[in-house]
């Protein structure tokens, strides 16, 4: 069989992040012992969508292929649709996917439902990566810990450093500045001025948001509401 080989090193920091060289040398392998003939194309974006140039050359020349040749399922995509994506377009054109690792031949049924198994494991894993890291950013927000974005007014985002004087990230404290200015806007407020005429008295005043831009309406509401 004449086929393209696929060989991708991702950005997204995964665990098993088998390089280029070790994939392309196994491919070969694999197909100077089954007598195919490959040409490899090599990407380094992330799986996780098929916005990537080399995924896009592999199937825009695809047509002159019996199918397209992976070291490991994951290489391909991360995503579960993605993957069945690809999987139904090979179908669609009557080519083959052929995966080393998991020895997957997507031209048989059994090929087809270690297909399905394993890109299902793809995805989860990625899920439960997303979640720990949303997780993570979570507890760091419950310590007071910055966990980026923009700050609150009325905080304000420091360094800070451990025992030893190492950086160990930033943390959220009181801005006394600040939340003297959302007093006087509450004060403001409980007299009855509206928030044009509020943020028109700060400005007068020489008041200044976190920006050291000059206060408007938005502002001043969006600062009430927040407080």
């Amino acid at each position: 069989m004449k086929l393209l080989g696929y060989v991708r090193v991702s950005t997204d920091g995964q665990a098993d992040n088998t390089s280029l060289d070790n994939q392309i040398s196994e491919i070969k392998r694999y197909c100077d012992y089954h007598k195919h003939n490959v040409v490899i194309h090599q990407d380094t974006k992330s799986g996780k969508d098929l916005n990537r140039e080399g995924i896009k050359e592999l199937l825009q020349e695809l047509k002159n292929y019996d199918g397209i040749i992976i070291y490991k399922l994951d290489r391909l995509s991360r995503k579960l649709l993605d993957t069945l994506t690809i999987v139904e377009t090979l179908k669609e054109n009557k080519k083959t996917l052929i995966s080393i690792i998991e020895n997957l031949d997507i031209s048989t049924i059994q090929g087809q439902l270690m297909l399905n198994t394993m890109a299902s494991f793809a995805q989860y894993e990625r899920d439960v990566i997303s979640q720990r890291v949303t997780t993570g950013k979570a507890v760091r927000k419950d310590q007071g810990k910055f966990t980026g974005g923009q700050v609150q007014t009325g905080y304000k985002s420091v360094k800070t450093f451990d025992d030893k004087g190492n950086f160990s990230g930033n943390e959220i404290i009181i801005d006394e500045n600040e939340q003297k200015i959302i007093k006087l806007i509450k004060n403001h407020k409980r007299a009855g001025k509206g928030l044009t005429a509020i943020a028109t008295w700060l400005n007068d005043n020489g008041y200044k948001t976190k920006q050291g831009k000059e206060f408007n309406y938005n502002l001043v509401r969006n600062i009430l509401q927040g407080a």
